[in-house]
């Protein structure tokens, strides 16, 4: 005679209180295995019922969500899709899963008992698409693959996609004119690690990103971007325009008609872009940058950089107009030779700095001081004056000082009374 399970009794008790439960109503069934237990008098041990659920009796009568927690949701057998319509065993299959998020519908499934993963990758699809998830948790759409992942875990796409949009609303609000749009690669934040080809393109991709800007390409990370909202601005901008000039700028050709500058925008950013290079207060709001020629009555537009023009004088200058000192910085007369070495450094400094700001042919002395941490001010500046006088650069008035920030102020230049900060560079 074939010996009794030890803990046959047990798993007909379970049973028989799990059918009560049922009787009594939603309110009470499913429940989890554990408070099943307590409802026994007396309580069996935690050891006993993980036991007693692995009886053949309670296998084939009842579904155990996860087998080897005690505090497992579980029904009738005959309650299966129930059970895998109760939220919390969505809750617990988050706990218990073992690949990193994001996830799809079967991924949760896997450490769930084998006949409750149809239905309960059957809820969660249903879950998804009805947008009725625990508030816990988030969607996202990867191609055409819609994936789950926790509120407070997730992925890099959504993380550096978020993250992007805020500094873009940082940068709109507060920051000094001429850092808004900006390009994507230049708004990501400096503590993150900089994106894959395949995670960018992600990020570019990811919907929450993509409906609230305006872009000039919208998957190329370094064309600048602004909110929807603020397409007339975005038209507007020296960013936007220096970049359409610089695509399509060749080392014979530095100037173009509007059609041509606009032939590969998307509506409605093609349109705005148009009406104002084609409007005819636009010399009152042209950037200082930008010019334009009218050729068989079209403008053709270029930057003020690229036209040709007789180089000043190397000689130096007269002492009546010779620029004073900056406060901060002493030029001595017997230092005034150019090294070689340091304008083939700035130039790269320049050229650098310039792409990662959108090519508007203006960079800030505070980023140029920084790529330069082994000469002190006396010695930056005594070089870049040389520069200037040369003919090679030259330095613009900062838009409004009081709007400068400690670092920009300490950065700047002090001349006559003036405050210049941002460095451009002469073109012949």
């Amino acid at each position: 005679m074939a010996r009794a399970h030890p803990h046959l009794e047990l798993a007909h008790r379970l049973l028989e209180r799990l059918r009560e439960r049922k009787s009594a109503g939603n309110d009470f069934y499913p429940v989890r295995l554990d408070r099943l237990a307590r409802d026994l008098d007396p309580t069996p041990g935690i050891d006993a019922v993980r036991q007693a659920a692995q009886v053949p009796l309670f296998k084939r009568s009842a579904i155990v969500a996860f087998q080897d927690r005690a505090d497992s949701w579980v029904a009738l057998a005959e309650d299966r899709d129930l059970l895998a319509q109760h939220p919390d065993v969505l809750i617990d299959a988050v706990v218990n899963c073992r690949v990193a998020p994001p996830w799809k519908p079967n991924d949760l499934a896997k450490t769930l008992a084998t006949p409750l993963k149809k239905p309960f990758t059957a809820e969660v699809q249903r879950r998804i698409t009805s947008q009725a998830l625990p508030a816990s948790l988030e969607t996202f759409a990867r191609g055409r693959t819609i994936l789950v992942y926790p509120k407070d875990r997730p992925p890099a796409v959504v993380h550096l996609a978020r993250r992007l949009l805020q500094r873009l609303h940082h940068e709109r609000t507060t920051a000094a004119a001429g850092r808004y749009p900006a390009s994507p690669r230049v708004l990501l934040p400096p503590d993150a690690e900089p994106p894959s080809a395949k995670l960018w393109a992600e990020i570019l991709k990811f919907p929450e990103y993509r409906q609230q800007i305006v872009s000039l390409d919208l998957d190329n990370p370094e064309a600048p971007i602004a909110f929807a909202d603020d397409l007339d601005r975005f038209a507007r901008s020296s960013v936007v325009l220096n970049y359409l000039l610089h695509r399509l700028r060749k080392t014979d050709a530095h100037a173009f008609p509007v059609k041509q500058l606009t032939q590969k925008l998307k509506p409605p950013v093609k349109a705005a872009i148009t009406a104002y290079l084609q409007a005819d207060d636009i010399c009152q709001t042209l950037p200082e940058q930008m010019g334009f020629v009218l050729i068989s009555q079209q403008r053709w537009f270029f930057a003020l950089s690229d036209l040709h023009q007789r180089r000043p004088s190397p000689s130096v200058p007269a002492a009546a107009t010779r620029p004073a000192p900056s406060p901060e910085t002493t030029l001595s007369p017997a230092a005034s030779v150019l090294s070689e070495d340091f304008r083939q450094a700035f130039d790269a400094a320049f050229e650098r700095l310039d792409a990662q700001h959108g090519h508007n042919n203006l960079v800030s002395l505070v980023d140029l001081r920084k790529a330069f941490p082994y000469l002190d001010r006396a010695q930056f500046d005594q070089q870049l004056y040389e520069l200037r006088r040369a003919g090679w650069y030259r330095i613009k008035l900062a838009e409004t000082y009081g709007g400068l920030s400690a670092e920009e102020q300490q950065a700047a230049i002090h001349e006559n009374g003036e405050v210049l900060l941002n460095v451009s560079r002469n073109r012949p």
